[in-house]
């Protein structure tokens, strides 16, 4: 699974350098991706936090280096 997220994260970086890009995708792809990211072995994917249902993930890439800029947030999601 790791080899084919980072494919595809490679595919987006390569046809989309610059602007915003919205990926919308399941929990444990957005675990892959953040330990890609944080240059994490894959076997730490389960650690803290866990990411749930419709939580939001911002990462800002800048120079082909990621920074994690909201991981896992669930604020939206509050009774008002």
């Amino acid at each position: 699974m790791k080899k084919r997220v980072s494919k595809a994260l490679k595919m987006i970086q390569d046809k989309y350098s610059s602007g915003n890009i919205l990926l919308v995708t399941h929990s444990v792809v957005i675990k892959v991706l953040l330990a890609i990211f944080k240059e994490l072995p894959i076997e730490k994917i389960w650690e803290p936090p866990f990411i749930y249902d419709t939580s939001l993930t911002v990462v800002e890439m800048v120079n082909d280096t990621a920074q994690i800029v909201l991981e896992g947030d669930l604020t939206h999601r509050q009774d008002k």
